[in-house]
């Protein structure tokens, strides 16, 4: 399968993943809120401690999915950027490589906390100051996507909305990831629009064909 076209199933399965792992996680009991005791937390991760087992083995499938997904997008995008002399598809990738790591500290936490080990504070702060990744996948898709006229101007809007709630989450982090307070709506909002970002951006993708890769013979005659 094309890479291009491959990158619409990936966004999906990304989507479909993250969804899945998070019903996973709340099917018996919603876990402890921000600012949560130890003994609350602790009391959580003994009870459902294979519902965190679970979701925390879905993780890397959805970050497998996402790369491949970013890969793509700017596999799909690149030349219309190189021909604006932009790159905010690059700006895309990083932002990929970002969440996949600081989310990789988020799922390790989680599985401490399955063991016991008072983590739950660094738990939420890996997950707050983690948007940042969200904020630079989305927003630097969503302004490759806007600039080459790849992504109609709402759905563009659309995800950039949802770069700057995830971006003003993070920098909140300091203030929202101990305490439980309203801050953390920001986050929650934008990864909801992420998510339905990134649905919609791959259904795109799968109803309309990849750009066809010039032949040898079309170079030949564009050098000529």
């Amino acid at each position: 399968m094309h890479s291009q076209r491959l990158a619409g199933w990936a966004g999906l399965g990304f989507a479909g993943s993250v969804i899945l792992a998070n019903l996973v996680t709340v099917a018996t009991e919603l876990p402890p809120q921000i600012g949560a005791t130890p003994a609350e937390v602790a009391t959580f991760f003994a009870e459902h401690g294979d519902a965190a087992r679970i979701s925390s083995a879905i993780a890397p499938i959805a970050w497998m999915f996402l790369a491949v997904f970013a890969a793509g997008t700017h596999a799909r995008w690149r030349k219309a950027e190189q021909d604006r002399g932009e790159a905010w598809t690059i700006v895309g990738v990083i932002g990929a490589v970002l969440l996949i790591s600081l989310f990789a500290g988020v799922v390790g936490t989680e599985i401490a906390l399955v063991d016991g080990a008072p983590l739950w504070s660094l738990h939420n702060a890996y997950f707050a100051v983690n948007a940042i990744g969200i904020a630079l996948t989305v927003g630097g898709f969503s302004m490759a996507g806007l600039r080459t006229g790849n992504l109609r101007p709402w759905h563009a809007y659309l995800g950039l909305a949802s770069g700057l709630l995830t971006l003003t989450n993070s920098v909140l982090a300091p203030w929202s990831a101990t305490t439980h307070s309203a801050l953390g709506a920001f986050g929650f909002a934008g990864f909801g629009l992420w998510i339905i970002w990134i649905t919609l951006t791959s259904a795109g993708f799968l109803r309309s064909p990849a750009p066809v890769a010039a032949t040898s013979g079309d170079r030949e005659g564009l050098r000529g």
